[in-house]
């Protein structure tokens, strides 16, 4: 499923922190992954380098 157009851009900001707030459901998990794996594949990142948490077993389950 592609991104909206906000979740496109909490994905490719750069050099700034960002806050993702939104409802249960709307896909905020998904942003998450989907930018950190796009930090480590296109913007050299570690992965070590990332402290990531969550306060559910599905969000946790879905980061794997």
């Amino acid at each position: 499923m592609p991104f909206n157009k906000e979740q496109q851009a909490a994905n490719d900001a750069r050099g700034k922190t960002i806050l993702v707030s939104a409802p249960a459901g709307s896909g905020k998990t998904r942003i998450l992954v989907s930018r950190m794996d796009s930090l480590i594949k296109n913007d050299g990142y570690d992965m070590h380098a990332f402290l990531v948490l969550t306060f559910t077993d599905a969000a946790g389950q879905e980061m794997k």
